[in-house]
């Protein structure tokens, strides 16, 4: 990583940490070679901001890095009807 590289503002749930929140991380972590900065809150500012967005934020984007799959209706099912979590959207 260069010195002057921008880390990437991952924004993820507070709270108590989930499977799928920390594998989704760890993920994300090895495709941008650990230029990241995690943060974790609800604060609708901080999330607009990010550059990278799972499990909180209510919105599944994969165009805009918005992974989240609690809004109404949720985020799609996998082939055998188990509805996708933070993790596996990303």
């Amino acid at each position: 990583m260069s010195f002057f590289t921008k880390k990437k503002i991952l924004v993820t749930h507070d709270s108590t940490f989930h499977a799928d929140d920390i594998f989704a991380t760890a993920t994300l972590s090895l495709l941008l070679e650990d230029n990241i900065k995690v943060i974790r809150t609800r604060d609708p500012n901080i999330i607009a901001s990010a550059d990278y967005v799972y499990d909180v934020g209510g919105e599944y984007n994969l165009y805009k890095n918005r992974f989240d799959h609690h809004q109404k209706g949720g985020a799609g099912k996998r082939e055998n009807g188990i509805p996708y979590a933070a993790f596996g959207l990303v």
